[in-house]
């Protein structure tokens, strides 16, 4: 409060208010006094604002941490738009070294007996899964662990008749088998059988969103 002090006895020596001299070097001190003061506590504002300003860069970079953590803990697949092999056209992660399996050779059940029903299914690979795609690839559906179609690549295309009983509890599970690399992937989505499904058709068929298996 002391710098206040100086600044209301100048105002008041300014202001005549003082007249116990007329000669303007009694007060001269106090003067050059008030000065510094103002000129320390300028100094003192300027450090503060910078400080300050810091301080709002730290706590803005801190949110945005928050706000990754946030979507991993909520999404930690990337999620099914624009996660592993996605309708973002991205494929899964290639930096890390994954199992590479034979081919499987899988074979779908007979369409008959209990597998009366059937819908069809049309995926094409995302844009940047394409390039490895051969006729040689292979792509199946399942019910748990029960081979429901296969179907081979055209262009990075596959057509699938699914068969069914038309009472299953479980979803349909796609995977995919690349002959170029080994890999083998499976599908995000998990589509309950309905028999006369048609998800996806040839013109424009559905963007298989993938993880490695």
């Amino acid at each position: 409060m002391k710098h206040w002090l100086f600044i209301i006895s100048a105002a008041m020596l300014s202001s005549g208010l003082f007249s116990c001299s007329d000669d303007p070097e009694d007060y001269s001190d106090d003067l050059a006094e008030i000065k510094k003061m103002q000129g320390d506590l300028s100094v003192k504002l300027d450090s503060l604002s910078k400080a300050q300003k810091e301080l709002d860069k730290k706590q803005e970079d801190l949110n945005k941490k928050q706000e990754e953590l946030n979507k991993k803990v909520e999404d930690p697949e990337g999620g099914e738009e624009g996660g592993e092999g996605g309708e973002e056209g991205g494929t899964p992660d290639t930096s890390t070294v994954f199992k590479k399996f034979e081919n499987p050779g899988w074979t779908s059940v007979a369409f008959d007996g209990d597998f009366a029903y059937s819908m069809t299914v049309v995926y094409q690979l995302p844009s940047d899964m394409k390039g490895d795609a051969t006729s040689n690839d292979l792509f199946a559906a399942f019910v748990g662990d029960e081979c429901r179609a296969v179907g081979k690549s055209i262009n990075g295309v596959f057509l699938l008749t699914v068969i069914g009983t038309g009472n299953e509890s479980e979803p349909v599970v796609f995977r995919y088998w690349n002959a170029n690399t080994q890999y083998m992937y499976e599908s995000l989505d998990k589509i309950q059988f309905t028999p006369d499904l048609t998800y996806g058709v040839v013109d424009n068929p559905k963007t298989f969103k993938c993880k490695h298996f």
